[in-house]
């Protein structure tokens, strides 16, 4: 009996790995991924550091630079959200001439941008590549307040209130690496970690110092990608 379970899956082994060498790649490839990136807090200010992050992903098929070299481009979105809904008592930014101070502030955005990987091809079981890209980052900044009395706090922290909402839109440089695992000839299960370089403000909100933001997030992701076609 053990004999003939060891034949059948060497037939099985060599059908598999026929239909492998013979299939195609697929034209188009769709990923599905989620994880956490490093969001704009600063540490100082007690809030969380990381947010849920879940991004799309469209890829072309690899096409063919040098021997052993392959190169795929792709496009994506994600968004995240720090969750900040309530301020904290710490070093507030108060001035004397309005009837307000801002306490905390909430950030959220939506990322989109293209790719470029570098992929070897005769890394054996994985895909593993290296890939950089452009991006653009639409963040919306919720300012929370607190009522002040003549020239001072009126009594203990009350609810903090978002009052007012900035938008601001950045670029930043991506670098980053990418391995997919084949569960078959269209699917994979894939895990990517990267960073975001900040290069250029397009639209700042006034009330914001440089100072008032962390500007380079790094992005950790595990997902599942798809072929078509």
């Amino acid at each position: 009996m053990p004999r003939y379970t060891l034949l059948l899956a060497g037939c099985l082994l060599s059908i598999s790995s026929a239909t492998a060498q013979t299939a195609q790649p697929a034209r188009l490839n769709v990923s599905v991924q989620g994880g956490v990136i490093r969001n704009l807090q600063n540490e100082d200010e007690g809030q969380p550091l990381h947010a849920f992050y879940p991004e799309v992903q469209i890829a072309s098929r690899p096409f063919s630079l040098v021997r052993g070299i392959s190169l795929q481009g792709g496009l994506h979105w994600g968004y995240w959200d720090d969750g900040v809904r309530e301020g904290v008592i710490g070093e507030n930014r108060c001035f004397s001439f309005l009837s307000f101070c801002f306490t905390s502030r909430s950030h959220r955005g939506h990322i989109a941008g293209a790719r470029l990987y570098v992929v070897p091809t005769q890394i054996p079981l994985v895909s593993l590549s290296l890939f950089s890209g452009l991006s653009w980052h639409f963040v919306s900044t919720d300012k929370g307040v607190i009522n002040v009395g003549n020239g001072g706090y009126s009594g203990i922290y009350s609810d903090i209130i978002p009052r007012r909402n900035y938008p601001e839109r950045f670029k930043a440089l991506e670098a980053g690496l990418r391995i997919a695992v084949p569960l078959g000839s269209r699917v994979a299960i894939t895990a990517e970690t990267q960073g975001y370089f900040h290069i250029f403000i397009e639209e700042h909100n006034p009330y914001t110092n440089e100072r008032d933001l962390h500007r380079s997030q790094f992005a950790h992701k595990l997902g599942l990608s798809f072929g078509f076609f």
